[in-house]
């Protein structure tokens, strides 16, 4: 599945590798490394995995004090996802607090990993603003990973569903001013003002991404927020300024290639904006949900029709 951030199943996946050297042949981390060594793609036998792994007693918190090592942090954070997904409506934000605090997560961590079972929770019909409220995310004295893994789910469920102006008061009642928060919930609140297209958030645009380095979450929210705004000024050039940023370069990225390919049309390039569809639909990996596919090929209608219209307004030429 590719989400509007552009992840692909359960993040980037971890060097099977890294995970057999470290397996030393204790159970637990043999069974690591055989998880880290199926396919992404998988996804049924790496779920089965998962749960056969997590069945040990103790499992839980011998994998998150075994994420500690970088050799095995990248498949735990695989299970932990999986754990989230089958946590259910009930319990899915508490558990992924719980990983994320035991784990100690960074804000980058954070922030794929949110970005990923909030998606997949808000598909299966309960997103992150259900089981959460603003006095969770505001409670005082939380652990620094679970404070941040509140805001960033409640946040993304907020964002997920374009309630901008709920989003912008989130932040205005946070206790840390956005400056001083981490760059995904800097460009979660940037994407809140950009949606309402507010010029305001592109200020954002100067300071966020040289702070995110190559972390394409944070990139995503922008151009998320560039592509709900209406008239921002120099919006689609911005747009096309993100999508050739160097993270973009080193990995498919069809939903990029959807925001690329919006910008141009807004721009009446539409030879341009129809080769970048055509290379977003053509990167999107086997088991894309459906609604992104529907979105890109409205897309493609939307360049075709605006093209059609150009070429009979100047008389076919």
């Amino acid at each position: 599945m590719v989400s509007v951030d552009g992840s692909r199943g359960p993040g980037r996946g971890a060097d099977p590798a890294d995970c057999a050297r470290e397996a030393d042949g204790d159970p637990l981390w043999r069974g690591l490394a055989g998880f880290a060594a199926v396919p992404v793609r998988e996804t049924r036998v790496r779920r089965e995995l998962a749960a056969r792994l997590l069945a040990s007693p103790g499992a839980r918190e011998r994998l998150a004090g075994g994420a500690r090592g970088a050799d095995r942090r990248a498949a735990v954070l695989d299970v932990a996802r999986l754990d989230v997904a089958e946590a259910g409506e009930r319990d899915w934000t508490r558990r992924a607090e719980s990983w994320l605090t035991a784990v100690r997560a960074t804000w980058w961590e954070s922030a794929a990993f949110c970005a990923d079972v909030a998606w997949t929770a808000r598909r299966e019909g309960y997103g992150p603003a259900w089981r959460l409220t603003v006095a969770d995310v505001l409670a005082p004295r939380l652990p620094p990973p679970a404070a941040r893994a509140r805001l960033h789910l409640y946040a993304l469920g907020l964002r997920y569903d374009f309630r901008c102006d709920a989003l912008r008061s989130l932040f205005a009642a946070h206790p840390v001013p956005v400056a001083a928060l981490d760059p995904y919930s800097r460009a979660l609140h940037a994407f809140a003002v950009l949606g309402e297209s507010d010029p305001a958030g592109l200020g954002a645009l100067e300071a966020v991404p040289a702070a995110a380095g190559d972390d394409v979450k944070t990139l995503h929210a922008l151009l998320h927020g560039l592509w709900l705004g209406v008239d921002l000024p120099d919006g689609p050039l911005r747009t096309l300024a993100l999508v050739g940023h160097p993270a973009f370069a080193v990995r498919e990225d069809p939903i990029a290639g959807y925001r690329e390919a919006c910008a141009l049309r807004r721009l009446r390039r539409y030879r341009a904006a129809t080769a970048a569809i055509e290379r977003a639909l053509d990167g999107l990996p086997p088991g894309t949900e459906e609604s992104v596919r529907r979105d890109l090929l409205r897309e493609r209608l939307v360049i075709t029709a605006m093209a059609g219209a150009g070429r009979d307004r100047s008389g076919g030429r």
